[in-house]
């Protein structure tokens, strides 16, 4: 998995890896304050999460903000 920030402050960054750090793998984080993946991939409402597969098919979008931390999440993610 990789997260992309996009014009985010590396406070508010740091603030998510400690909250989600122990149940996710935050090393994989890209800083993108040029906005060019909000373009790419035709983002309209921050914040917005991709769920891609085999060949970078997007296999689920997410807009809007989300509850991360429920179980529903990480049962989803883990089944795939």
């Amino acid at each position: 998995f990789y997260y992309i920030a996009i014009n985010d402050e590396i406070p508010k960054i740091k603030k998510f890896i400690k909250r989600f750090g122990g149940r996710l793998d935050t090393s994989r984080i890209l800083i993108d304050n040029s906005g060019q993946h909000q373009s790419l991939f035709g983002v309209k409402k921050i914040p917005e999460t991709f769920i891609f597969g085999p060949k970078s098919k997007v296999i689920r979008r997410f807009a809007g903000p989300q509850e991360w931390d429920r179980d529903y999440y990480f049962q989803y993610l883990e089944s795939l």
